[in-house]
């Protein structure tokens, strides 16, 4: 009956060395810096505090733009926002109203497990500078100036979404855009990236947007999904109940799984826009900046790896984690084989990252590509394979010793019939079990083969050889 209609406001924080009006530091790690250490006038809004134009951000806009395949503005101005908190006492932002860097564009990703191709479209996206930080200690306010004018884009989407899990997806997607081309760090928890949701509910034959509730401030994809769904929820039963959903910018309580609200009736006449006079109009040819790169995104290598029949376990695998990742890319550039690189790296080598990080990992990424070369020219089957990457990444060993090692294990057909011979004599009572029908027996003549051929054999090969040789003696 109902359906919910969803667009995003996006802040990402730039990665630049600087500022985005002013020389000071451009830091990214609060916790660990000493408040209001990387400040001057301009970014603290003091008197007299002019505000210059860092070009990293205008390149950071542009290289964003192009990802998006969007047209961007030639001629870009800068308008205040004016309001007043504490922790923006200028009593403005410098932002782009009126003419964004960033205009119309496109994000493709995949949802139902890389299943399906999917299309969100931007609005626009402009540059503008962060507030400072407000911490209050035992009852008092305390500002911390390092955030404040640090460079921002706020990317706006069209209201396309229609569920939590394509909002999801797409953020995941843009997620890796901004950390893939170098432009930033977008994590979530640590404020790199703040979502903004913007919600409205209709009957499924109305086309007009319903009234617009935005919930502020999302730090984690869990909590995006459940205000969703809450407000959702929340939004049926006020019609069902005869009322009106009122116009809302609402805040996120974690701890009680619910929305509430901030301030209502928040429009853009309410911010009181006017051209930034202290700032020319710019032009982004002035930076001579030329997109000349390779661009990176997750929704290209998921076709890659849909291509390749990677189930949707390799593909977390290798997204998720940028260090197998990067290793994955070098083994296909050296001509490796897609699903064995991938199976290689998802197994000991992602269990050691999982366990301990990257430092745990005893091998580099020159070794774990010498250990497919030397692999692919031996006659070693999985479980050895297995065996040989477990041992590497213990340290301390030589690469070819194990190599030698183990591919020196070959069994020919009269060794394997005196071993299996030998195990039988060995476990008589075992093997009259098995006479009487105990097929749960099978299990331990399997292991003892396995152990008497050092692993030579995977499970499947030693089951089938042992089952064969157990039901001619019957």
């Amino acid at each position: 009956m109902f359906e919910f209609i969803i667009w995003l406001e996006i802040h990402i924080k730039l990665a630049t060395a600087h500022k985005i009006f002013c020389h000071c530091e451009n830091t990214q790690d609060f916790e660990n810096t000493t408040p209001n250490t990387h400040i001057c006038p301009a970014c603290t809004g003091q008197p007299g505090g002019l505000p210059i134009i860092n070009p990293e951000c205008i390149d950071s806009a542009i290289k964003l733009g192009t990802l998006f395949g969007s047209t961007l503005d030639q001629g870009f101005t800068r308008d205040r926002k004016s309001y007043f908190y504490p922790d923006s006492p200028a009593g403005f932002q410098i932002t782009q109203f009126h003419n964004p860097i960033i205009r119309w564009g496109v994000v493709n990703f995949f949802t139902d497990h890389f299943q399906t191709q999917q299309s969100i479209h931007i609005h626009e996206a402009h540059l503008e500078n962060d507030t400072a930080k407000t911490i209050t200690i035992n009852g008092t306010t305390f500002i911390d100036f390092n955030r404040s004018g640090g460079p921002l884009i706020e990317i706006v989407t069209q209201p396309e979404f229609t569920n939590e899990d394509q909002v999801i997806e797409f953020l995941k997607e843009l997620q890796r855009m901004v950390r893939w081309n170098d432009i930033g760090f977008a994590d979530l928890e640590k404020g790199q990236m703040r979502v903004d949701v913007n919600l409205s509910i209709r009957k499924v034959w109305e086309t007009t947007l319903g009234t617009r509730v935005e919930v502020k401030n999302i730090n984690s994809f869990s909590s995006i999904r459940k205000a969703i769904q809450y407000e959702f929820q929340r939004h049926q039963e006020v019609i069902n109940n005869g009322s009106k959903v009122d116009q809302e910018t609402r805040g996120r309580d974690d701890m009680a799984g619910k929305t509430y609200i901030l301030r209502s009736k928040e429009n853009a006449h309410d911010y009181r826009y006017f051209q930034e006079q202290d700032l020319p109009q710019i032009n982004p040819d002035q930076f001579n900046w030329s997109p000349k790169w390779e661009m990176r995104t997750g929704f290209g290598k998921i076709k890659q790896f849909v291509e390749y029949g990677f189930q949707k376990e390799y593909i977390h695998g290798l997204l998720n984690n940028e260090l197998l990742f990067s290793w994955f890319e070098s083994a296909i550039e050296a001509g490796f084989d897609p699903k064995t690189s991938a199976k290689r790296l998802l197994g000991a080598i992602a269990g050691k990252f999982n366990e301990g990080g990257e430092s745990a990992i005893l091998i580099n990424k020159d070794q774990f590509i010498e250990f497919l070369e030397k692999i692919s020219k031996n006659t070693i089957n999985e479980n050895i394979c297995k065996k040989i990457m477990e041992e590497l990444l213990e340290g301390g060993v030589n690469m070819d010793d194990l190599i030698s090692k183990y591919a020196s294990v070959k069994i020919d057909e009269s060794q394997m019939g005196t071993m299996i011979e030998q195990i039988i004599t060995e476990n008589q009572k075992a093997f009259e079990d098995y006479q009487w029908g105990k097929l749960t027996t099978l299990a331990f003549f399997v292991g003892q083969l396995m152990k008497v051929t050092k692993g030579s054999l995977n499970p499947l090969e030693a089951k089938e050889i042992m089952e064969k040789e157990l039901n001619k003696r019957i």
